[in-house]
Parts: C-alpha cells; sequence; structure tokens
C-alpha cells in the first residue's frame, strides 16, 4: 500500500510540475513580445505570488474549492475530504 501512495505522489507531482512549467514558458513567450514596461509590471506581478501570507493563500484556495465555492458544480462530488 505504501508503494501505491509513493507512486501517486510521484506521478502528481511529475503532473504538476509539467503543468506548472508549460504554463511558465506560455507566459514567458507572451510577455516577450510586449515592450519593457509591460515585462517589469508582468515580472512585479508573478513575484507578487511569493510575497502573499501562506494563510492567505490556502485560505483562497478553500473558498474556490470549497463546498461553498464556484467549482461546486464541476466537482459535485466534492474535491477535498
Amino acid at each position: 500500500m505504501a508503494y501505491t501512495l509513493l507512486i501517486n505522489s510521484l506521478l502528481l507531482s511529475a503532473g504538476v510540475t509539467l503543468g506548472a512549467m508549460t504554463l511558465g514558458i506560455i507566459v514567458a513567450l507572451g510577455l516577450a513580445g510586449f515592450s519593457r514596461a509591460v515585462r517589469k509590471r508582468g515580472l512585479a506581478l508573478s513575484a507578487l505570488s511569493f510575497l502573499m501570507p501562506p494563510f492567505l493563500v490556502v485560505g483562497c484556495w478553500i473558498g474556490l474549492l470549497g463546498n461553498a465555492g464556484p467549482t461546486v458544480l464541476l466537482f459535485p462530488s466534492g474535491i477535498y475530504s
């Protein structure tokens, strides 16, 4: 059973990493076509996510994916236990 959990965790982390890298490359290529001022603002906005306190980030995710959030129609059985 422990090996199944390990394999599932590794597959999930690989998928999330691949998705984040893909999204990051798309955003970087999109910003490359803009002027220097717009690129600086894009960099500042991306760095802003690291400055947010973790409890605020978790609260936002729970509000989004929770039982009363807007994604209830997409995931009727619940996204978390």
